[in-house]
């Protein structure tokens, strides 16, 4: 198999050097396209992938394409392509807010295609990716997406395209959410008295130590939090504090107001 790279981006990168980490394919399998010359030349030296000089001569060569140019640059794109993509293709497309009938109605309905939402944390090979199928995918096509996304982290199938703006609204915009409350802790660290970088030190420690306590132990937060938040203790008082101020209930807002926004602008 040979997967052609439209667009050489940081989630195309990061994807690139998941499925080379794990040995999915060999660099010569690989042939990236991109405008930006400069940027695919960075990326053929980094991960001694084939290159190509046009998007069509790449899909020539390629069994399965990954569309990771931007969303206003997707029609363009898909109008050179067209011609000459064959039923042997599978489309994969990372771009937000493109859905399926978008794509099949620049491509043809016969066509294979699977429309996902990767995150940020895929280029630190932490990411979290949901994708849909559309009706023409077949078993192989599901496993072989399976293990390109999840070689830059974990990857879920979703039965419903509805589901990934849900995706988009949770996972997709996370990160941002993340870092949002990594700030605000950081900050808190700084008013009570620690300097910036050990704020900061303790606070992105304090994160990842939790994540993988959430994950390894198997446990809900609620639990979690039990087991930190002693009667009359600073644990407890802190979380008085998000309690009063509605912090989960913000951050469910959070959320769903992402969700619909993603539903919005769903093909703009």
């Amino acid at each position: 198999m040979k997967l052609a790279i439209l667009g050489t981006g940081n989630m195309a990168e990061a994807l690139i050097a998941g499925v080379l980490a794990k040995k999915l394919l060999r660099p010569g399998r690989i042939i990236g396209f991109d405008v930006n010359t400069k940027r695919l030349q960075l990326i053929r030296r980094k991960y001694r992938i084939q290159t190509s000089s046009s998007a069509v001569e790449a899909i020539r060569r390629a069994d399965m394409i990954l569309l990771s140019v931007k969303p206003q640059q997707m029609k363009e794109l898909l109008g050179q392509i067209r011609p000459k993509l064959s039923r042997r293709h599978l489309i994969l497309s990372i771009a937000a807010g493109l859905d399926i009938r978008f794509f099949e109605k620049g491509l043809g309905r016969q066509c294979k295609i699977i429309r996902s939402m990767p995150n940020t944390p895929a280029t630190v090979g932490m990411g979290a990716t949901a994708y849909f199928a559309n009706r023409n995918c077949h078993a192989a096509d599901r496993k072989i997406t399976q293990k390109i996304f999840g070689a830059a982290g974990i990857a879920f199938e979703v039965k419903s395209e509805k589901a990934l703006d849900a995706v988009t609204g949770l996972s997709g915009s996370g990160p941002a959410f993340v870092c949002r409350f990594a700030d605000a802790l950081i900050q808190g660290g700084k008013k009570a008295g620690l300097s910036e970088d050990l704020a900061r030190a303790l606070t992105v420690q304090t994160l990842a130590g939790s994540a993988a306590l959430l994950k390894q132990s198997g446990e809900n937060p609620a639990s979690l939090i039990q087991k930190v938040a002693s009667k009359g203790g600073t644990t407890e008082a802190g979380l008085k504090v998000l309690k009063r101020k509605k912090f989960g209930s913000i951050v469910q807002q959070c959320v769903v107001a992402a969700t619909r926004r993603a539903r919005k602008l769903r093909n703009f």
